[in-house]
């Protein structure tokens, strides 16, 4: 149970749900450049929310103009050179997804 953990882990787990409803508000909109440029910004700090939202799969459900898919690439590259195997995948799938899209 979440709430019987840690106070460090409730607080993180806290943080990185405020900025994943944040990041989904942007993408509800239809702003989706937007999301990902709020996207890049976060990675530094917090990149377990970027493999989230790769995860969740709005490149399958939202196709991505040629300036987003850009956008998307640093970040993509980064998780490619994760030591967690997670985030690899997520990159891999995203990858596979905009060259399909």
């Amino acid at each position: 149970d979440l709430l019987g953990g840690s106070p460090m882990q409730v607080t993180c787990m806290t943080k990185r749900l405020t900025l994943l409803r944040v990041l989904s508000s942007f993408w509800a909109a239809g702003d989706a450049k937007r999301m990902i440029r709020q996207l890049l910004q976060l990675h530094d700090s917090n990149p377990a929310v970027a493999v989230d939202v790769l995860r969740a799969g709005p490149l399958q459900s939202f196709a991505l103009d040629l300036e987003s898919a850009l956008l998307l690439l640093p970040l993509l590259q980064s998780l490619l050179t994760s030591q967690f195997d997670e985030y690899v995948l997520a990159s891999v799938d995203a990858l596979t997804q905009l060259l399909n899209s």
